[in-house]
């Protein structure tokens, strides 16, 4: 029964690292798909603002 709960809590250990890092109020943040270029998000704490980056393909229209 020990070797079970040492393999849940070594996977549950797993998952919570692979999440990306939190960035200001927001739990995870991350690109959608595979973008060419990928995203970043950051956050200033003095200024309370967030810069966002990323790139994508006909967004408006009927390729999202």
């Amino acid at each position: 029964m020990k070797i079970l709960y040492f393999i849940l809590f070594v996977g549950l250990c797993n998952s919570a690292l692979a999440q990306d890092a939190a960035v200001g109020l927001f739990d995870n943040h991350g690109d959608i798909g595979h973008p060419k270029n990928a995203g970043s998000s950051q956050y200033d704490k003095v200024t309370h603002t967030y810069t966002l980056r990323g790139s994508g393909y006909n967004i408006w229209f009927n390729r999202d």
